[in-house]
């Protein structure tokens, strides 16, 4: 059994690579196709510019995207965005936002955000993709959220709303957003933060979501563990070398089972086997 696993996660783990593909086309910014600049506010500013390349990647590249604080942000600044990027691609599922980002001057909030429609069909913003304090010390850093979609709900709202919990309408066009995070008085601040490699990739900080496939129910990591939802019987979870990390018999409803990041292999009922990375 340990032999048979172990062959499989030879082929699923090659899936990892081949199909991580990254939602944020030109998030190197190495092409400025389809970033459009959008004065919400005419407080702050964002560009596209040249940089030394000393980000800590081989494909670092010498373009970067610029933040510039310099006064009292009231709600949100000017931001870049791409209009009906993520067309209906980002669905019930989990994913991962990633981007490096350096700061300098002054510690500055900025926000990431995907903006679509929720089910009553009003634009909102997603603020639960996070707002992240950049610090002043000019160094390169690598920034990770897992964005869980799986119930469908968001958090919406805007900075200075009380964010709620909403459903989504996921067949519509989502748009990204990098802005300047308000409210934050930056005046006089001359705050700069750079930021590269944006990428929303299906899957947690680990990798590739999983769906089973040919299966009445779903398999997937989230946020929480990995979910076993609308199966009946014994799951069986083993590492990617096919040690065997729990057994649990499960009756259908949505089950979490709170394992370690990682990539694992799951078996349904002593047959077809999985691979779901938490």
């Amino acid at each position: 059994m340990k032999n048979r696993l172990l062959l499989l996660s030879v082929f699923l783990l090659a899936g990892v690579i081949s199909k991580a593909q990254n939602l944020i086309t030109n998030g190197d910014f190495e092409n400025s196709d389809g970033w459009i600049v959008a004065s919400q506010m005419v407080r702050g500013d964002a560009a596209i510019v040249d940089h030394s390349p000393d980000l800590p990647l081989e494909d670092g590249g010498s373009k970067t995207m610029r933040l510039h604080g310099n006064s009292n942000i009231l709600t949100t600044a000017k931001t870049y965005y791409r209009r009906d990027e993520i067309a209906a691609a980002v669905e019930k599922q989990v994913y991962t936002l990633t981007f490096w980002a350096k700061g300098k001057n002054a510690e500055m909030d900025i926000y990431l955000a995907l903006v679509g429609k929720n089910a009553a069909g009003a634009n909102k913003v997603d603020l639960g993709n996070g707002v992240f304090t950049i610090p002043a010390d000019d160094v390169w850093r690598k920034y990770t959220k897992v964005l869980d979609y799986s119930s469908g709900k968001v958090m919406a709202g805007t900075v200075t709303d009380v964010l709620e919990e909403t459903e989504w309408d996921f067949t519509q066009p989502f748009t990204f957003r990098i802005g300047i995070a308000g409210p934050q008085d930056m005046t006089g601040k001359n705050a700069y933060v750079a930021l590269d490699n944006v990428s929303i990739v299906a899957g947690n900080a680990s990798g590739i979501k999983s769906y089973s496939d040919n299966c009445s129910g779903e398999i997937y990591g989230s946020s929480s563990g990995i979910v076993v939802n609308g199966i009946e019987g014994k799951v069986s979870f083993y590492t990617a070398t096919g040690s065997l990390v729990k057994s649990a018999y499960v009756d259908g409803s949505s089950s979490v089972f709170d394992l370690p990041q990682g990539v694992y292999l799951v078996q349904m009922n002593g047959n077809k086997v999985y691979r779901v990375i938490r």
